[in-house]
């Protein structure tokens, strides 16, 4: 017998069960990027991507309504200037096997519409308001 794979019916039931659990549970979390199971906790991170070609970056969130296909604003670099980009993939981690420390990862701003995602005086008047804010955290910076 093969043991990768359930030995019958109900130890099949009982698999099916417990993964619709963890699913309810990653929708119904209130904090959104984690999860209390069975004593340990699932973290969810949000891979997006700021262009189709380009490389994807993990965030965390508590907005627990945001979904693959969503265009959110994001904080990149080390002085936090925003960016804008889109959802590609939402997964769930152990703290163990977490994509990137949970002390270090960002998280998403919020959601955009899609007029706003499009909207290139949107973004501009956002990207000025984030240099304002970046030049502010920088001038804070130590000198080198």
């Amino acid at each position: 017998m093969n043991k990768d794979k359930p030995a019958n019916f109900t130890e099949t039931a009982k698999i099916n069960r417990a993964l619709n659990e963890v699913d309810e549970n990653i929708k119904q979390a209130d904090e959104g990027s984690s999860i209390e199971s069975n004593n340990s906790t699932i973290y969810i991170y949000y891979s997006v991507k700021f262009n189709e070609d380009g490389k994807s970056y993990y965030y965390m969130t508590d907005d627990t309504t945001l979904k693959v296909g969503d265009p959110v604003l994001v904080p990149v670099y080390y002085y936090n200037r925003i960016a804008r980009a889109r959802i590609v993939k939402i997964e769930s981690f152990s703290e163990e096997s977490v994509p990137f420390p949970l002390n270090r990862v960002k998280k998403i701003i919020r959601k955009m519409t899609e007029e706003e995602f499009r909207s290139p005086t949107f973004f501009i008047e956002t990207l000025f308001e984030s240099y304002k804010k970046a030049q502010e955290q920088k001038d804070k910076l130590p000198p080198k």
